[in-house]
């Protein structure tokens, strides 16, 4: 009994990427229930160039924590906020949106 789960990233409508950033070069982390090796997925563009994606596929099911990986050492803030606690549950696709509330390039 697996299932999946998908975690969105979009900006949010104040929300401005520093030049020359993306979402896409942002990466979605998920860590299993009770720690261990961390799964990491390149975001990808969902077809509209304002939000992206990234999909975990045949995870058991449990909690999982979900986090994203900033290029360049930018920091950002989402809504929620991460980490997040996710509920992987069996034979279903869930999904987890998170807003991008802002992003800075280190000083």
């Amino acid at each position: 009994m697996r299932a999946s789960r998908s975690a969105a990233a979009t900006p949010g409508p104040e929300a401005i990427l520093p030049a020359g950033v993306a979402l896409t070069q942002f990466q979605a982390v998920l860590t299993p229930p009770g720690g261990g090796l961390d799964t990491v997925v390149q975001l990808v563009d969902v077809g509209n160039g304002a939000a992206a994606s990234a999909t975990f596929r045949y995870l058991f099911p449990g909690d999982y924590t979900v986090s994203f990986q900033a290029p360049g050492g930018i920091s950002f803030i989402t809504e929620p906020p991460v980490p997040a606690t996710v509920t992987v549950v069996a034979n279903q696709a869930t999904a987890a949106d998170f807003l991008l509330l802002d992003a800075v390039l280190p000083r």
